[in-house]
C-alpha cells in the first residue's frame, strides 16, 4: 500500500534541479479545485450587482425571467 512516507522517500531522491518540475506537477493535481473556487467567487461577486438595482427593477427582472423560463419550457408541441 502506498503511503505518504513512501512518497516522501521518493521525493527526497529527486535531484534538486528537478524539484521545480515536481512542484509544478503536484500543484497541477489540485488546480481544478482552485479554479472551481475562483468560479464560485466570480459568480457570487456577480450576484452582488442586484443590490444596486431598485426594488422595482429587480421585481421586473424576476418577473421577466420567470415568464421567459416558463415560455421556454412550456412550449406546445401541437401544430
Amino acid at each position: 500500500m502506498l503511503t505518504i512516507k513512501t512518497i516522501q522517500n521518493e521525493i527526497c531522491q529527486i535531484p534538486i534541479n528537478r524539484l521545480e518540475e515536481v512542484y509544478k506537477l503536484i500543484c497541477s493535481f489540485h488546480r481544478p479545485i482552485n479554479v472551481e473556487k475562483l468560479h464560485k467567487s466570480k459568480i457570487l461577486n456577480f450576484a452582488g450587482i442586484f443590490n444596486e438595482m431598485s426594488e422595482s427593477d429587480y421585481n421586473d427582472l424576476v418577473s421577466y425571467t420567470e415568464k421567459s423560463r416558463n415560455d421556454m419550457f412550456n412550449r406546445s408541441t401541437s401544430k
